[in-house]
């Protein structure tokens, strides 16, 4: 850091050594709003950072975010009259994504000397139908259209017999990540999960009949 001048207090009178900048972490995470000084010596090395902690940091800046969730039928926060049938198929997949949303993306941090890389990258995308039955969990999918595809479509990602039972459903969408960190000599990968809901309105679909006609 640039040193201040020797009139400064905080040399508190010494004519050598210098003055360094500090971070005071907060758990296992640096917090860049915590910085305090200290005069050491000439000849002081800085003590090697935790590049598992910098990582964090770094984790923290780049702002992981949940998905914007693809969904047919489409959920009540995107259409507010919209309503899927018992027994429909249910398509899920991920709108507009981007490197924040899916990834990959990449950030590094140099601290005296060391430098710490992270990137990362979207795993897999758990979704919870609200129904008490198993998550569908997904690496890959296919946005659902309505001109090329119907009932008998094989789902790619979601549940090709629908819900069984009508009603309201909070769908909730796990993005699941895989952060892998490099530096100081040391690697490692930090499991990190971003969520998000969405609304499903599901109900029974009815069979109208006529009266027969007869000659």
């Amino acid at each position: 850091m640039p040193q201040p001048p020797k009139d400064d207090p905080i040399w508190q009178g010494r004519a050598d050594g210098s003055i360094w900048a500090c971070v005071r972490p907060q758990g296992n995470v640096p917090d860049a709003s915590m910085v305090f000084y200290e005069w050491r010596a000439a000849g002081d090395q800085p003590p090697r950072p935790d590049p598992e902690a910098v990582a964090w940091s770094l984790l923290a800046k780049i702002q992981l975010k949940p998905v914007e969730p693809g969904v047919a039928p489409q959920p009540l926060e995107r259409k507010p009259d919209a309503l899927g049938f018992v027994g429909m198929p249910l398509w899920f997949w991920v709108r507009d994504p981007s490197p924040n949303t899916v990834g990959p993306i990449t950030d590094s941090d140099t601290i005296d000397g060391y430098t710490v890389t992270i990137s990362a990258k979207l795993d897999s995308l758990e979704w919870d139908l609200g129904d008490g039955t198993e998550p569908v969990r997904c690496r890959r999918w296919r946005a659902f259209n309505p001109a090329m595809m119907d009932r008998e479509t094989p789902v790619v990602c979601g549940r090709q017999e629908g819900y069984q039972r009508e009603g309201e459903y909070t769908l909730r969408v796990t993005s699941h990540w895989k952060v892998s960190w490099r530096g100081v000599g040391e690697q490692g990968v930090i499991d990190f999960d971003r969520t998000t809901t969405r609304t499903l309105r599901i109900g029974e679909a009815q069979v109208l009949s006529g009266p027969t006609r007869t000659r």
